[in-house]
């Protein structure tokens, strides 16, 4: 492959074609003749039939049709350039299954959330050269499979922590493939702030809107629920710090003021988009981690925990609601009759009715279990501990409902 401005010759690989994967397919094909999108099921099939169609607020509007719509990789030959866009609990599984695909000079640039996709991705491939990257947009896949981008911006970054003379030139390959695109694309000098400056905000962002079905209007037009913005990039900062990253001590005001004025009052998180749809989410990638770094550091992140657990309660829930109700009376009865109506246990079924409640809008039973919850854990904990403010958190978003 000639890397000198001339992609002519190079086999650009696309795999997953959701809201950012269906993003950066549709400005590459848009560009070159010979891309390939590995997709699979029902979209597979429509991208083979249709092509792609992107509306985009910031590159414009473009219908693409590549050079290959494919699900079988003996059909793609060795890529030079492998653009990975899935879901993080997927990563592993796309990279054993594009394995075939991959040699020592492939490029590859793993854009999903999360702190560590590149690492897992030379841990599951072992060759190629893997770039660290991230992007910041807003976009999503509608069920016709049209991607819609939002806001006038949509950036990658890339960028490594190695001094690797083939993963610098790797850097530059793929700053010059996107330059005509329109998508902005950036070398960051320091890739691990870069990553976990935009795995913060997603951090409240993602978590926000998939906790109240939300947009960033909505978020914006409630006091309360900047406030729990402000708290949840305070609490990821803090672990980031802690693990020695450069986050700028004004960081969470930066991102709050990118929050009311930047971005697209319409705009919405892919986690709020699969959650509502009743699909699998990423809220270990976000809060699950962040809690998991906290216990290492003895760190309280009360916000944090506090979302996690009503997120948890939300995606419990699919199936049926009833069922997931009885379930938590089915609990708490017998917690009751086991242990006693006082005891810590039946404690944590009244406050996990409190957030199943709260989840579905009925603030009178939530406030009502969480009184009891509170009344029960002020036996054994003191008012300034994790167990008791958890529950003042809860019975707070209780007045706002």
């Amino acid at each position: 492959m000639n890397t000198s401005n001339n992609f002519s010759d190079a086999r650009i690989v696309v795999a997953g074609l959701g809201g950012v994967g269906g993003f950066l397919g549709a400005a590459l094909a848009s560009v070159y003749s010979n891309v390939t999108f590995f997709a699979r099921g029902d979209r597979k099939n429509h991208l083979q039939a249709n092509g792609l169609t992107l509306k985009s607020e910031f590159i414009g509007d473009r219908h693409v049709t590549p050079a290959l719509v494919t699900d079988q990789v003996s059909e793609i030959g060795t890529a030079d350039i492998l653009v990975i866009s899935v879901k993080n609990y997927s990563l592993e599984q796309i990279c054993r299954q594009l394995a075939p695909i991959v040699d020592n000079h492939t490029i590859i640039v793993p854009v999903l959330n999360g702190i560590d996709p590149a690492d897992r991705t030379r841990d599951t491939l072992q060759k190629g050269i893997v770039v660290d990257s991230l992007i910041y947009i807003i976009s999503g896949s509608e069920p016709d499979y049209t991607i819609v981008q939002k806001g006038d911006y949509a950036t990658l970054r890339i960028g490594t922590r190695s001094t690797d003379p083939a993963v610098i030139s790797a850097l530059q390959t793929v700053h010059e493939l996107f330059a005509p695109t329109g998508v902005t694309c950036i070398v960051e000098e320091d890739i691990e702030a870069a990553i976990w400056k935009k795995y913060i905000f997603n951090c409240a962002f993602n978590i926000m809107t998939a906790a109240y079905s939300a947009t960033v209007g909505d978020l914006r037009a409630k006091p309360e629920h900047i406030k729990d913005m402000e708290a949840l990039l305070d609490e990821a900062c803090l672990i980031a710090r802690k693990k020695h990253v450069n986050i700028p001590n004004d960081y969470t005001q930066d991102r709050i003021h990118f929050f009311m004025s930047l971005q697209s009052p319409t705009g919405t998180s892919s986690m709020r988009r699969d959650m509502d749809a009743g699909r699998p989410c990423e809220l270990e990638t976000f809060s699950g981690y962040l809690l998991q770094e906290a216990r290492k550091y003895s760190i309280d992140l009360p916000r944090t925990r506090y979302y996690y657990e009503l997120l948890k309660e939300k995606t419990g829930s699919s199936g049926s609601s009833s069922s997931s109700l009885e379930t938590l009376l089915k609990n708490l009865k017998l917690s009751s009759e086991t242990n006693g109506p006082d005891h810590q246990e039946t404690a944590t079924c009244h406050y996990q009715l409190g957030l199943y409640y709260i989840s579905h809008g009925d603030a009178m039973e939530a406030m009502s279990h969480l009184g009891d919850a509170l009344y029960i854990r002020r036996k054994a904990y003191t008012e300034d501990s994790l167990r008791i403010r958890e529950i003042y958190y809860a019975l707070e978003q209780c007045t706002f409902m």
